[in-house]
């Protein structure tokens, strides 16, 4: 027999090994009950590619460091002077270096939208942003003015301008439109955006070389903002340093490549072609140049992960609609329209079309080159007697004989006025050329992913689906519940058995606030909060939700919190304001209503509000000047 010690510790043995069991068991269930988008193992985000990657190229490795573009100058005269000529070299720069080069100095800049007048006002060697609202009598209430540290854009359709305030950028309302060359509102802007417009670091991926974004903020960066102004050379051959140094140190290249640097050009990666090459050197372009209807950068991923020599989809979910055709077209969907075009859909081999079929990074083709140097990148694959055109008919519908004016239309692009962009679906005829609607934001039923054909298979794409879903709704571009359910069916049980996947939980968190849970959203972002306690997105969600509840307590600390977060944003101070007013705490809603003045003085709500805590705190004089302001402001 065994004694009673014995006896106890087999007795806690026994009962140790079940309760492992039930947990096992319990798990396996939370795993099982996930949907079938998202069943399968639990793991981690996917390695990163640039530690497995097992190609020649030495320079992908993340250890390998920038160096900039100056020092590639030092080797490489002629590819860096015909690069800065061309757009892309000339994508965003201090205002201080390309005053001179703004249509009259920016001082032509005057017009009126909203009744209010915009204009642009030269200071010495600075420039400054103003917006004058005008009463009934054409006499000014008050001014806002910012002042411009960058120019963005290289002119070729216009620039648009940034303000940075304490380490926070916001796009100014003035903007020049070089093909129409007029002075006009930013697109997009709206009076809700005058009082500048949040620039995220995903938005300056595609103007600028590289930025240092402080984590969490919508538009809050570290300085130096910039580590290069202009997109550089290192954007499309990866970091040079281990390049630099061997080739100062004379190491002999063996072969006849020299694989310290990632070169996308046909000629560098003829030995190795085949149909992976060609995604390699397509995926650098696409960068940019591939927006889709939403992008979502990968779990696990940074914004600057990525490096030439790797395919894009290892970083970025890149999501287009079913139906191209019933949609509107954006300046920056060139890849989208090449892949619908014939030729490249029938193309192959050395004669396979890309983008660097027809287009040179390193040489800005304009003016009376343009179109024979287009036509000869055409006649590569199509001889002269191809184009079932007669010539004299060809010359009387283009004098140049233009291959261009016929299969590469120009079309009004949706989402920046007053510009054009370039059909690059190469229509047969002009008259079936792409005929974009005026109307922007069209209902999206669905989305697919672009990678779809060459993309491994993937299990984390339904979370991806559903982040992007999630900004098709923020966007209104589609029906908000329909598109919340498909969220949270694609995401099942991800968030919580994936409790760090911050945008999964918002993700959740949004879906679940379109479907009237507010409860259960809140829970979401808190949960978001939990692995990202300054996270701007989840703050203000979170601070809307226990607002809504009536939770004043929690909803004022969230704000708190939001405002602390960025106290640039006027509505972060203004919804604080609101609520320190409902607990009657006048101080602090005075205090936190001036804030929200200083930011937004064309904000009716934010006036309404000032005048009564000046009423509550005893200043009447005050009071009835700020009345009558409002009264004209109103008028």
């Amino acid at each position: 027999m065994l004694s009673s010690s014995g006896y106890s510790r087999s007795a806690r043995v026994w009962a140790i090994g079940v309760l492992v069991f039930l947990l096992g068991v319990l798990v396996v269930a939370l795993a099982w009950r996930r949907s079938p988008q998202s069943r399968g193992p639990l793991v981690s985000p996917s390695p990163d590619p640039r530690l497995t990657y097992t190609g020649r190229f030495l320079n992908v490795h993340p250890s390998v460091g920038y160096v900039g573009d100056a020092v590639c100058g030092d080797c490489h005269i002629a590819e860096t002077q015909s690069y800065r000529a061309h757009p892309m070299g000339r994508s965003l720069a201090p205002i201080g270096e390309v005053l001179s080069q703004i249509p009259k100095g920016g001082e032509g800049a005057k017009f009126t939208a909203f009744g209010s007048c915009f204009y642009s006002e030269r200071r010495g060697e600075r420039l400054w942003h103003c917006q004058t609202r005008l009463d009934a009598a054409g006499q000014p209430i008050y001014t806002l003015e910012s002042e411009v540290q960058y120019m963005i854009g290289s002119g070729t359709r216009g620039y648009s301008f940034l303000s940075e305030r304490d380490g926070y950028l916001f796009q100014t309302p003035i903007s020049w439109f070089s093909q129409k060359r007029v002075w006009g509102l930013s697109p997009g802007f709206t009076p809700a955006l005058f009082v500048g417009r949040p620039v995220s670091a995903e938005c300056l991926y595609c103007h600028a070389h590289r930025v240092r974004p402080r984590p969490n903020t919508d538009n809050g960066y570290e300085k130096p903002i910039f580590e290069g102004h202009a997109i550089g050379c290192e954007r499309c051959h990866g970091p040079g340093e281990r390049h630099v140094q061997e080739r100062s140190k004379g190491v002999p290249v063996e072969g006849a490549i020299d694989y310290t640097i990632f070169n996308p050009s046909r000629r560098f990666l003829a030995e190795h072609e085949n149909e992976k090459q060609a995604v390699l050197r397509d995926a650098v372009c696409e960068q940019c140049h591939l927006s889709g209807e939403v992008r979502v950068l990968r779990r696990g991923r940074d914004l600057y992960d990525f490096r030439p020599g790797l395919p894009l989809y290892s970083f970025w979910s890149v999501f287009v609609r079913d139906h191209r055709s019933k949609g509107t077209e954006k300046a920056v969907n060139h890849v989208e329209q090449m892949h619908l075009s014939r030729c490249y859909q029938e193309s192959s081999g050395e004669r396979k079309l890309e983008c660097v079929s027809c287009h040179n990074p390193h040489e800005y083709v304009t003016g009376p080159q343009r179109l024979s140097y287009y036509r000869a990148r055409c006649l590569e694959c199509h001889e002269e007697h191809s184009c079932a055109l007669p010539r004299a008919e060809r010359l009387r519908r283009s004098k140049e004989d233009s291959c261009i004016d016929c299969h590469m239309p120009r079309y009004a692009a949706s989402d920046i006025p007053h510009t054009a962009a370039t059909d690059h679906r190469i229509p047969r005829h002009k008259s079936s050329a792409f005929l974009p609607s005026a109307e922007d934001g069209e209902m999206v039923d669905s989305l697919q992913s672009f990678y779809r054909d060459v993309a491994p298979s993937d299990p984390e794409l339904a979370r991806d689906q559903a982040v992007a879903l999630t900004r098709l709704m923020a966007d209104g571009k589609g029906e908000p519940r329909r598109l919340a359910r498909q969220v949270l069916d694609l995401l099942g049980e991800w968030p919580a058995a994936h409790p760090d996947d911050v945008p999964a939980w918002e993700a959740q968190g949004a879906a679940l606030a379109v479907l009237g849970r507010s409860g259960e959203a809140l829970f979401a972002f808190e949960q978001a909060l939990g692995h990202a306690p300054d996270r701007e997105y989840a703050l203000r969600a979170a601070g809307r939700l226990a607002q809504e509840s009536g939770d004043l307590d929690k909803a004022v600390a969230y704000w708190r919190r939001a405002v602390a977060c960025n106290p640039q944003a006027a509505y972060y101070h203004g919804n604080l304001a609101l609520l320190l007013a409902q607990r009657d705490d006048w101080r602090s809603a005075r205090e936190q209503c001036r804030t929200w003045l200083d930011l937004d003085p064309g904000s009716l709500e934010a006036r309404r509000l000032w005048i009564r805590c000046l009423r509550k705190l005893g200043e009447r004089q005050a009071a009835r000047t700020e009345m009558e302001r409002l009264r004209r402001l109103e008028e």
